[in-house]
């Protein structure tokens, strides 16, 4: 939208924007290079593949133009970990979304820096110059612990459904992100009960997890229950 309106200033200047120049830039490459090694591809033809499954993985687009089940293990596990990242936090795309992952890691930041700096010292958590408050520091993780604790027990399902471990956590990271590329064999013989983790994980993703889980609270039955009784107001 900035870009429609003008305001190009604010569009160099978004931290997320950075974020996603620098992570396509740095999985690209990375990527490049293993499949001019592994696969014995030129640069320009290992480079345009990659840069292609990056941003589509990254933005949760879906396509893709080569099969990635041929990836080197390097190449996949990038994929995977784009797969967790997400698009824009406006965007449609899935999973956590990059600026969340950019609030997060400068929190880590800085609780390493308040072990260093003088007691007493405060040092607000600013994205630009936006600060960040604790109350939204606090939400986004607890959005994050959520989401890998579904995304962790989606897996170690799969896993114990006689799965390969890596082809189990790719189908749950796609399907919760919503992204749609993933290693696992995708098909119409999935037992049903592979099928319905990956439907969940595909719902709750779309929904950002906390919605979801919250139908499973005994309270949100009971307020359900409470207001469903209430008589309507004359």
């Amino acid at each position: 939208m900035r870009i429609f309106t003008g305001r190009f200033k604010a569009l160099i200047k978004s931290v997320e924007i950075k974020a996603a120049l620098i992570i396509i830039t740095v999985f690209s490459l990375l990527t490049t290079y293993e499949l001019t090694i592994y696969n014995s591809q030129s640069f320009i033809d290992a480079f345009r593949i990659s840069i292609f499954q990056v941003v589509s993985i990254l933005t949760t687009t879906g396509y893709t133009t080569t099969d990635i089940m041929s990836f080197p293990p390097l190449s996949k596990a990038l994929l995977m970990i784009l797969m967790l990242i997400g698009g824009g936090v406006g965007s449609t795309g899935g999973a956590i979304k990059i600026i969340r992952i950019v609030i997060l890691t400068k929190f880590v930041q800085n609780i390493l820096l308040r072990s260093i700096l003088p007691p007493g010292t405060v040092k607000p958590l600013k994205i630009g110059e936006t600060v960040v408050g604790e109350e939204e520091v606090t939400r986004i993780a607890g959005f994050f612990v959520a989401y890998m604790l579904l995304l962790t027990f989606s897996g170690f399902i799969l896993t114990a459904l006689g799965y390969e471990p890596f082809s189990a956590f790719s189908a749950a990271f796609s399907a919760q992100g919503n992204v749609g590329p993933c290693f696992f064999p995708i098909s119409s013989n999935l037992p049903s009960i592979s099928k319905i983790i990956l439907i969940f994980d595909m719902w709750a993703g779309r929904l950002e997890i906390i919605p979801a889980l919250i139908l499973f609270f005994p309270d949100t039955w009971k307020e359900f229950w409470r207001l469903g009784k209430r008589k309507p107001e004359r």
